[in-house]
Formats: C-alpha cells, sequence, structure tokens
C-alpha cells in the first residue's frame, strides 16, 4: 500500500526521521502533528550491557578481490548455498524460497578481503534503498509504508535496535517489539551469533 504524498502537508511532522542517516529521507506523517515520542534513530545495533559479547572474530570472511558473485569462488556466498542477489541487486528469496526454505544468509562483511561497493554478496550493508515513511495508524500505533512499489521479496530495511540480556529485557515496561536471539552461554558473560 502506498502513501499519497498529495495529502494534506500539516500530517508531516518530519521531512526526515532518520536525520540524515540515511541516503533516501525517511518522511513521517502524523495525525496529532507530534513524531514518536521516546524515539531514536539508528544505523547499528546498540549493545546496552557489557556482558553482551558479539563475536566478530569467529565471523566468515573470503579473500576475494572483486565482485564475490561466484559460490564457486566466494567463500560467504558459498556458505549460504547460493549467491542470494542478482546484477539488480534485489534479493533471490522469492524466487527460491522453496528450494532453500529456512537457508540462513550470509553476506561478506568487512573482514573480507572484497570491498563494499564493488561485492555482489552485500545488499544489507548498504541500507535502505526505497523511500519509506512512518505514519500513525488509526488504532496500532506507528506503521511503516513505502512510497513507490516494492518488488515481493526485495530487501526493505534491517530490523536494529539495542541488544540486552534477558534479565534487563524482563525489567522493560513495553516488549512489543522485543525478538530473542540465540544466545550461547560463554565463561565471561553470553555471545549473541
Amino acid at each position: 500500500m502506498q502513501i499519497d504524498l498529495s495529502q494534506d502537508s500539516s500530517n508531516v511532522s518530519s521531512r526526515d526521521i532518520s536525520n540524515g542517516l540515511e541516503v533516501n529521507p525517511i518522511i513521517c506523517f502524523a495525525q496529532s502533528g507530534d513524531a514518536p515520542q521516546d524515539f531514536i534513530y539508528v544505523v547499528q545495533n546498540h549493545i546496552s550491557s557489557l556482558d553482551v559479547k558479539v563475536d566478530t572474530d569467529a565471523q566468515l570472511n573470503c579473500d576475494c578481490s572483486y565482485g564475490c558473485s561466484s559460490t564457486k569462488q566466494c567463500r560467504c556466498a558459498r556458505f549460504s548455498g547460493i549467491n542470494w542477489y542478482n546484477k539488480d541487486k534485489l534479493d533471490r528469496y522469492s524466487d527460491l524460497q522453496g528450494e532453500f526454505e529456512g537457508v540462513m544468509l550470509f553476506e561478506c562483511n568487512d573482514k573480507c578481503n572484497c570491498r563494499l561497493r564493488g561485492c555482489d554478496n552485500r545488499l544489507v550493508q548498504k541500507g535502505l534503498q526505497y523511500p519509506l515513511a512512518v505514519f500513525q495508524t488509526g488504532k496500532k500505533g506507528w506503521g511503516l509504508k513505502t512510497l513507490r512499489p516494492i518488488q515481493a521479496g526485495t530487501f526493505v530495511c534491517e530490523y536494529l535496535g539495542e541488544i540486552l540480556l534477558e534479565d534487563e529485557a524482563d525489567l522493560r515496561n513495553d516488549d512489543s517489539f522485543m525478538f530473542s536471539l540465540g544466545a550461547i552461554p560463554v565463561l565471561d558473560g553470553l555471545r549473541y551469533e
């Protein structure tokens, strides 16, 4: 569903709720005229506890010099079982989902020899590529809509936020947008993969 951009501009509470952190501005439409309260736009996860360890040493990497389009050559794409991205940078999940149901996707990363701009196995890291709008629904709070059609199966955005320990999460009043990650107990805390 698309938002009608011709609607009354008095409903626009922000021309860019990301404050310039995204290539495409994210418009905020609010019936009350105010943007969401207690909202901080982030482009990477925030770790709120010293007890949370994110193990980047075990992160997979490749030694490709350019492209990473071949599962035979790129270790990261090979670990996914397929190169999920075509030349147009659209993910192929919708075309292949019956064949690869439940398979994890591994993109190249900062530890790889390839570079972000020339790598065919990086999409999520490039951020938002489509114009989006945050809007106030009638009864269900805030929502997110596209401002133009997006092909089914296409990457839209990454779900980011605060990484908490379960004890700290249990103390929060609102757990509407919390998800449990795969935590592995280690000697000095928890490691997330």
